[in-house]
């Protein structure tokens, strides 16, 4: 129950900026090289993304579990008006994401030293036996 009385507690305390001081930009610029490929995040991520910098900015110390039930909580009685704010915000991850993706080159991890490197595949392939 103590950790019910410290989400319930929070509930009141976290108030998220409006309109939301979180960018497309930032996000983008936040994604490592190898996840320019994934998936954009949609406008409930965005939003958790924004709790999270404000929860960090208030010094709470909460669970994950805690909070991802708080997100949720404050999601659901968002007025529609701050939701499709996020929205615009998804969507020109999404637009900024794609422009990126067409400027970047493939991301691949080279193993040097690796028994998949090409080197050595290739001297495996070649063992032959010798005679005797």
């Amino acid at each position: 129950t103590t950790n019910k009385c410290q989400v319930s507690n929070t509930m009141a305390k976290i108030e998220l900026p409006f309109p939301p001081t979180i960018t497309a930009t930032d996000i983008v610029n936040r994604r490592k090289p190898s996840k320019i490929k994934s998936k954009s995040p949609n406008a409930f991520l965005i939003y958790r993304k924004a709790f999270l910098d404000q929860l960090s900015n208030s010094k709470h110390n909460l669970k994950m579990t805690d909070v991802s039930k708080l997100v949720s909580t404050y999601w659901k009685n968002e007025p529609e008006n701050v939701k499709e704010e996020y929205r615009k915000i998804a969507a020109q991850v999404e637009v900024e994401l794609n422009e990126k993706r067409k400027k970047s080159v493939p991301y691949r991890v080279v193993w040097k030293n690796s028994k998949y490197s090409s080197r050595k595949r290739n001297q495996i392939g070649k063992v032959t036996k010798t005679p005797g």
